[in-house]
């Protein structure tokens, strides 16, 4: 009910990296990566797969996504 001062500062510094993580996600290239973040939305709302935390997290999502064709994004 009352947080100390040490776990506001923790809550805010890790609302700042999600906030991060989602600005790095939706300001990556749409044309390679969108299919990929689709998909990630779509896990989330169906409870499959947590939205990654951190930026680290995010890279390593984009990295190993394959696209519809077995084939890698690049």
């Amino acid at each position: 009910m009352n947080p100390t001062s040490e776990q506001l500062s923790e809550a805010k510094k890790q609302a700042a990296e999600e906030y991060h993580t989602i600005l790095f996600l939706y300001l990556t290239d749409q044309q390679r990566y969108g299919k990929a973040i689709e998909d990630m939305e779509n896990n989330v709302l169906n409870k499959l797969d947590p939205f990654p935390k951190t930026v680290s997290e995010a890279c390593r999502y984009l990295i190993k996504w394959h696209n519809n064709y077995g084939g890698r994004s690049i």
